[in-house]
């Protein structure tokens, strides 16, 4: 096949772009959640991004949804029955190790007595999911789950955390060989109106547990557990101010190989924060900017949505006047943030919301799915197509999209590399310029380095090269 590629060239301010980055994509629309939580992931292995969400429809009734991505256009996947689910939380990983994405939702179930519900969905690898609803994991509501390997077995573990209905809960349940989920009774605090990052905080190697919510006392909390490494966790003291209605995410943003925290959120006084953490590498947390917009009821994300390599900040929620919110800063060269309201303007400020970025049109930069209410019984699900034409600093080769492609992207560990060219070496580069891996095949792994954004060089036997930015989640 003969190969197309274009050269970006950067020219005085590193490129050219929009006006405006974001876009709305005005061709396709979604069922409107809010009171949920989305996630992307390729479920397919078509090399293209899907979504899922999952919340309440205005009248208070649960939805749930997977949309399958035909060349950047969506339609719903109907091949499996999928319980509608409010209230909601979702996590995606390979439970099973088959390579397919599969996924884990709970929350209140729409139907008689409208039961809180835990449910697996594991990836059949053509487009359909079997659904497991006796796994013994119990159901909540206003929290978080996660996927990840607690124990260091090479099995993924669930956390879960949230109301029971009676109680609030976090719990660890270790994967079993045969499929089956055991309870660690980690004696982790649990919280409700609450957020749940799992990170690798002291640079061990295994990963730790972050929780904020309201504890049973109705008190703001948060808590950083240190993971032995074999499922038993450790309170770490930290002065990380206790939130609810939260939102963690963590990311190395200083290339220090340490994951550094954003949480965004209120306290007890309904003060919400918007807080960049910076992480000393032992799990020790000081303050680096606290001047953003408050945000609390929605989330927050690192994100580099501008393409120029450095990482800048998006949040989405109210603010501490109730109004809903959605902001922009952008990092610059000298570390500081600027509030971007000209690219912010077109995306609609939407609560009880969830911001999840992908890069649906294989096109190098990343677009942007929220769900969401925003007011007069409205809810709203919208796609903003990203549309930054530069490449920063990166000069990078690109190919027509249809004949090269990393994927998923951002990623939680894997990324794949889909051409039909001979791959000669992929050299993986962290924001310093520091060479972190060399690898020779077309599934790459960022398992042994911190979230953060990387550059990918590839070369290829015929002489030919590419870059392209990858961020790990």
């Amino acid at each position: 096949m003969k190969k197309t590629f274009f050269l970006f060239i950067t020219i005085l301010n590193g490129g050219f772009m929009y006006s405006q980055i974001f876009q709305t994509v005005t061709n396709q629309t979604f069922q409107g959640v809010f009171y949920g939580d989305s996630a992307v992931a390729d479920f397919d292995n078509d090399g293209k991004t899907d979504f899922i969400i999952s919340g309440a429809k205005p009248g208070y009734t649960g939805y749930t949804g997977i949309f399958k991505n035909n060349n950047g256009i969506f339609a719903e996947n109907t091949n499996t029955a999928l319980s509608p689910i409010m209230y909601s939380a979702i996590a995606v990983g390979d439970l099973n190790g088959d390579n397919n994405q599969d996924f884990i939702v709970t929350g209140t179930k729409t139907g008689e007595n409208s039961p809180i519900v835990f449910e697996i969905y594991y990836n059949n690898g053509d487009g359909s999911f079997t659904k497991n609803t006796t796994s013994g994991i119990p159901g909540v509501k206003y929290g978080s789950v996660a996927i990840a390997d607690l124990t260091n077995d090479g099995l993924p573990d669930i956390v879960v955390n949230g109301n029971l209905g009676s109680q609030y809960i976090t719990k660890v349940f270790q994967q079993n060989q045969d499929g089956t989920f055991s309870d660690l009774n980690a004696g982790l605090l649990g919280t409700y109106f609450s957020a749940i990052k799992v990170f690798d905080a002291n640079a061990d190697g295994n990963p730790d547990i972050l929780i904020t919510g309201l504890s049973t006392n109705y008190r703001p909390e948060t808590k950083l557990y240190i993971n032995s490494g074999s499922g038993t966790f450790t309170e770490k003291t930290t002065t990380l101010p206790g939130i609810y209605i939260s939102s963690i995410d963590a990311m190395d943003i200083n290339g220090d190989g340490y994951p550094d925290l954003l949480i965004s959120g209120t306290n007890y006084s309904r003060i919400p924060t918007l807080t960049i953490y910076t992480n000393d590498g032992s799990g020790n947390f000081t303050i680096q900017e606290n001047g953003f917009t408050g945000i609390y009821n929605g989330n927050s994300k690192f994100i580099d949505y501008n393409n120029d390599g450095l990482i800048d900040i998006f949040s989405i929620g109210r603010n501490a006047n109730n109004e809903n919110t959605v902001l922009l800063y952008k990092k610059n060269s000298n570390g500081t943030y600027t509030l971007d309201t000209e690219n912010s303007a077109p995306i609609i400020a939407v609560y009880m919301s969830k911001g999840q970025w992908l890069d649906y049109d294989n096109d190098g930069d990343m677009d942007l799915l929220t769900i969401g209410f925003e007011g007069d019984n409205v809810a709203q699900t919208r796609l903003y197509e990203n549309k930054t034409i530069n490449d920063g600093n990166l000069n990078t080769v690109i190919f027509n999209k249809n004949d090269f492609k990393l994927y998923p992207n951002p990623t939680n560990g894997i990324v794949n590399l889909l051409t039909d060219l001979e791959i000669k070496e992929v050299k993986i580069y962290n924001q310093l310029g520091q060479l972190v891996s060399i690898q020779k095949t077309s599934q790459i792994s960022l398992s042994d380095v911190a979230n953060g954004i990387y550059i990918f060089h590839i070369d290829f036997i015929n002489g030919q090269t590419a870059k392209q930015k990858v961020i790990k989640k």
